[in-house]
């Protein structure tokens, strides 16, 4: 999975995402539900252990700005009037993000839109392991 396709995942409906750094892989959860799991059974068991590590939160849906980067593709690579008016139109709507990927592949876009915006995407990812000290 590429960047772009992880960050297409972060929507109005699922806003946070987070990285297990325990299982190292993408999850909706902010703990590990496993090392959880094992620390209620601990303290049970009266046994003294410190509480989980949080997985790391991704980059929130309002930090991502979708809608910023899917209005400079359509401003900088649609020409035809016609599909910019069709992908501005669903750029107003409130939960756009999964229209305006299912309209690109309609219009045959969706390839370009990666090629174009795909560093953006990366950008983001880059910064964001930086900040947190994480090897993908």
């Amino acid at each position: 999975m590429t960047p772009m396709e992880l960050f297409l995942l972060i929507n109005h409906d699922r806003k946070y995402l987070y990285y297990d750094v325990y299982d190292l892989c993408f999850t909706d959860s902010a703990i590990n539900r496993r090392k959880f799991e094992n620390y209620l059974l601990l303290r049970k068991k009266r046994v003294d252990t410190k509480y989980p590590k949080s997985n790391i939160m991704l980059p929130t849906f309002k930090e991502i700005d979708h809608k910023s980067i899917m209005s400079f593709y359509v401003k900088s690579c649609v020409i035809e009037a016609d599909i910019r008016k069709q992908l501005f139109y669903i750029l107003r709507r409130y939960d756009y993000v999964d229209s305006f990927i299912d309209k690109l592949k309609e219009f045959g876009l969706y390839e370009e839109f990666k090629d174009c915006c795909g560093s953006i995407y990366n950008q983001i990812i880059e910064e964001w392991s930086l900040k947190y000290s994480v090897t993908l």
